[in-house]
């Protein structure tokens, strides 16, 4: 079995998608490539900072992701990956095709609910259920 390269599978199909949906790296002397610890970041419909962390979970062997949004009021929200297919355990790898499947995953739940938890606006939700309660 040769060495897990998270690197090399992100840079050939993660981060290319990334860029094309507006993340760039936070570093810009990071050059055109992903480094693990490079904060990924844009600008969301709302035209609030939304941030995406990648990298391997120091504690055991997983893909790491934190995927977050600024709120009107200027704190930040933090997504259950688990509302999108992502648990702790469906980030977990051995080897390098379990990797890809890991990367495969992340990819999918991008196009079914990252992309869209970062654009919704959360207080206008809660305020529209709430005038719902009261009507």
């Amino acid at each position: 079995m040769g060495p897990i390269r998270l690197t090399s599978a992100v840079n050939a199909y993660l981060w290319p998608r990334l860029s094309k949906l507006g993340f760039h790296r936070q570093s810009p002397d990071s050059g055109e490539r992903w480094k693990e610890g490079d904060s990924l970041i844009r600008t969301g419909s709302q035209g609030r900072p939304q941030a995406l962390l990648l990298g391997r979970d120091t504690f055991r062997l997983a893909f790491g992701i934190n995927v977050a949004r600024q709120l009107p009021d200027g704190s930040r929200e933090y997504m259950d990956l688990s509302r999108v297919g992502l648990p702790r355990a469906a980030l977990s790898y051995s080897t390098q095709a379990e990797l890809e499947a890991v990367r495969a995953r992340i990819a999918t739940a991008m196009g079914d609910g990252i992309l869209r938890w970062l654009d919704e606006d959360p207080p206008t939700r809660a305020l529209s259920a709430e005038r719902k309660g009261t009507d």
